[in-house]
């Protein structure tokens, strides 16, 4: 395979050209939130499927491993991706500060160090949870692990994308690099800071 083939993902509903050594992470969106073999199920049926794959392929793998709760491929290039899930069995807020922690532990020991983009889910999004909201449960224990980082002085908020499920355990899965991400605007959108 060429090594200049972008890393990106691929979408199927079937089987069809999602396996190859190529592959690096699968996300199945389906019943159940948990981690498999080499990706995550997450539970977000599909409409009108019974499965919805992402499949993300082209880079060329130098490793996988584990560490805490993560496992996580290493590709040629720089590029670190990894996914775990988590229990809750000290709340949202404990669970996001302990995946979070290595998370970003993780990235700066496989020396990719910049988390450029990252996906969270997790079950009952706008609920309560001791009072508070969970969305906001969950964001206040990303923010202290964040915070409590050897590298927090330099971090860069990457790219987030946090949805609602529909069965327990949080379930997250990142890209991070060896150099800094470089924000790109929609053109079709007005920009946050107008």
């Amino acid at each position: 395979m060429s090594e200049s083939r972008p890393f990106r993902p691929l979408y199927a509903s079937g089987d069809e050209g999602v396996d190859g050594d190529e592959v690096a992470v699968r996300i199945v969106y389906g019943r159940r939130t948990e981690a498999v073999g080499d990706g995550l199920r997450v539970a977000m049926p599909v409409v009108g499927a019974d499965a919805l794959r992402e499949v993300w392929r082209g880079g060329r793998i130098e490793g996988r491993g584990a560490s805490g709760c993560f496992r996580y491929v290493r590709m040629h290039g720089g590029l670190l991706m990894g996914f775990a899930v988590a229990a809750e069995d000290a709340g949202l807020r404990d669970a996001a500060r302990r995946v979070y922690r290595e998370l970003l532990e993780l990235a700066r020991r496989q020396g990719c160090p910049h988390v450029v983009r990252v996906w969270n889910h997790f079950p009952d999004i706008t609920g309560l949870e001791e009072g508070q909201g969970r969305y906001q449960r969950f964001c206040a224990g990303r923010r202290e692990a964040i915070l409590a980082d050897a590298g927090a002085a330099d971090f860069r908020p990457p790219a987030v994308t946090t949805t609602g499920t529909c069965a327990p355990g949080l379930a997250v899965y990142f890209l991070a690099s060896r150099r800094p991400g470089r924000p790109l605007q929609n053109p079709r959108q007005v920009p946050p800071s107008e």
